[in-house]
């Protein structure tokens, strides 16, 4: 609803829609952080799809192209929705679609999404119009990624679906995420010195991510962060990949890593340390007294980091 509202009491659809059609439109979720800029056209990308052959998908975003990261869900929001409740004002194309279209241009889609700003808002019209019914019909988490694949469908906008627009659950690596980006990296590199162009284009920190007593959750970062007294998150050290070879949380609950979960545990602790930084220092700089503002990078979720790991390491 807050997009519908954007896309027409900002750019003014559906009234004046020609100074806006053409452009680019990227849908994040709140919990999502862009570490690398996306591009319209990736016909020369390492971007993996859900198509790999050539032909079955499309390479650029334009009109009639829109392409969305591949989730979990499947087709979850065709099975268990039902799609007639759904479309009761009439008939739609949803009721007919076949199986194998389904499984191709509309599988398990979800954000980031990216369309031209024509095909965004009729999908997003239509989105906001059936979702409060898919909800009642199917009233769980999920409801309003299922309304947003229903949406597109309806409207036989094909997405190409990618893989490696994302990272957020290290179990999701056999159902389309960007992890191999961050598995090739060198376990050393992964926490301060990533190749920024290898990066993956979102971080979706929906998850708890830990390594040795380094962790991060969003359920538990603290809520005055972003103001002038709270101190920074402590930064990791270099090679916190190496360091250590389990995760331990706050509420002592201990997980053995395998080499490739302390890469990616590192990575994702890292990557949100540094933006969560990086944004309570913008706060800072911008509206604080310079004299007073706390920059002291020292906040951790435990009052002792050592591990047993480090004790043995004398």
């Amino acid at each position: 609803f807050g997009l519908r509202h954007w896309f027409e009491n900002v750019l003014g659809y559906p009234e004046n829609p020609a100074e806006h059609d053409d452009s680019i439109v990227i849908v994040l979720d709140p919990d999502q952080i862009l570490l690398r800029p996306f591009t319209n056209d990736f016909t020369n990308s390492s971007e993996t799809w859900r198509l790999p052959e050539k032909g079955r998908h499309k390479l650029k975003v334009e009109h009639g192209s829109p392409f969305a990261q591949q989730y979990q869900y499947a087709l979850a929001w065709l099975s268990q929705v039902d799609q007639n409740f759904v479309f009761q004002g009439g008939p739609s194309p949803v009721l007919k679609l076949d199986k194998q279209e389904a499984d191709d241009y509309y599988y398990g889609m979800g954000p980031p999404y990216i369309a031209t700003a024509k095909d965004m808002y009729a999908i997003v019209k239509t989105w906001s119009d059936i979702v409060p019914r898919v909800h009642e019909n199917h009233p769980e988490l999920m409801a309003e990624m299922y309304a947003f694949n229903s949406a597109a469908a309806h409207l036989g906008l094909r997405h190409t679906i990618a893989f490696s627009f994302m990272v957020s659950d290290f179990a999701a690596s056999a159902y389309g995420e960007g992890w191999p980006l961050v598995d090739k990296v060198d376990a050393k590199d992964v926490c301060h010195h990533f190749p920024k162009s290898e990066y993956p284009h979102v971080i979706h920190y929906c998850q708890r991510y830990g390594i040795g007593k380094w962790f991060m959750s969003k359920y538990k970062v603290r809520k005055d962060l972003m103001s002038c007294q709270a101190p920074l998150f402590r930064v990791p050290p270099a090679d916190v990949a190496i360091k250590y070879t389990k995760s331990i949380y706050p509420n002592k609950e201990v997980n053995q890593l395998t080499n490739t979960q302390r890469k990616e545990s590192a990575f994702m602790v890292c990557s949100m340390i540094s933006a969560l930084n990086e944004a309570a220092v913008y706060y800072k700089d911008n509206h604080c007294d310079k004299a007073t503002a706390n920059y002291n990078y020292t906040f951790t979720f435990f009052k002792d980091m050592r591990t047993d790991e480090d004790k043995k390491k004398g």
